[in-house]
């Protein structure tokens, strides 16, 4: 099994993803401090003792998010299987989700319990993250050298953290849930006919200032879609909806698509006559460049 571990290593490396191991456990595991990342790896054995080994992974920021892997590798060719093979694979397989299923719903329980202490032990304060940014705090806290960001899910309840780091980098809890969840910003649901969608908390934050709309951050481009599926459902008193994606392939697709699905409008950053450099992608970016060029 060993061998099929590296081989599969190698193939993961080779095809972009910066994973230095594979854990056969079944169990959905990030890359730290770059969590868009992502994969699966599953093991079992054939009616005959031989070992298998299949690995599917991801990245939350391109299409198929954490639903759909846009990698998979496989220790045996399916088309070479025999039927008792097949049957044995189907098997393992519905055993191994059904596994999966229970883990993940204590992962969950767990990342949650977390969630809730550090937010609980976290306290307001000043964070450099914020002073780069040139944003205000709104609902966030500091942990350490951490800026946390509460990530709750469409019931309102908190069920997962994002810390960041001075420098930007970005990171939630292990086995938290993290599809479908939100951090509303001056959003409640109630009397409010207008509110943005967008993608990072410095980008929503810095809406919100700007625009003075409240706004909802989905922390990634492949949450935007999937909120927008839920959000006429679980807030009908919103009528007009404005995704604001960033300027990037992905996040203006996913804007696009997010905007058709609320029956809404999506609008990107612009940065004619900016001196955008090759990272410049979001509405926060876009503030900075402005007031930058201002005399």
């Amino acid at each position: 099994m060993s061998a099929h571990i590296q081989t599969a290593l190698a193939a993961l490396q080779s095809a972009g993803f910066p994973f230095t191991e594979v854990v056969a456990d079944s169990r959905f595991r990030r890359q730290p401090h770059q969590d868009y990342y992502w994969y699966i790896a599953n093991v079992g054995t054939f009616s005959d003792g031989r070992p298998w080994l299949t690995v599917s992974a991801g990245d939350a920021r391109e299409n198929g998010g954490v639903y759909k892997a846009t990698f998979t590798w496989r220790s045996y060719r399916y088309g070479e299987l025999t039927a008792a093979d097949r049957w044995s694979l189907r098997t393992e397989r519905k055993v191994k989700e059904a596994e999966r299923t229970v883990q993940l719903t204590q992962d969950q329980e767990a990342a949650r319990r977390r969630a809730c202490l550090i937010w609980s032990k976290a306290r307001p304060g000043h964070h450099p993250y914020l002073a780069r940014k040139g944003i205000q705090a709104g609902n966030t806290r500091v942990s350490g050298k951490f800026l946390v960001v509460p990530v709750y899910a469409l019931d309102g309840n908190l069920v997962n953290a994002q810390t960041i780091a001075a420098d930007g980098d970005k990171s939630v809890l292990t086995g938290a849930r993290f599809a479908d969840t939100y951090h509303p910003i001056r959003f409640h649901g109630i009397n409010q006919s207008r509110c943005l969608l967008a993608e990072g908390f410095a980008t929503a934050m810095t809406l919100h200032v700007e625009a003075g709309d409240p706004v909802i951050c989905a922390f990634c481009a492949d949450n935007l879609v999937r909120l927008a599926k839920r959000l006429p459902r679980e807030f009908p008193g919103v009528k007009d909806w404005i995704v604001c994606g960033d300027a990037d392939p992905v996040g203006r697709a996913k804007a696009i698509e997010a905007a058709k699905i609320l029956g809404g409008r999506w609008v990107v950053p612009d940065f004619t006559g900016l001196p955008a450099g090759p990272k410049d992608s979001d509405f926060n970016d876009l503030v900075r460049l402005q007031r930058e060029v201002q005399p």
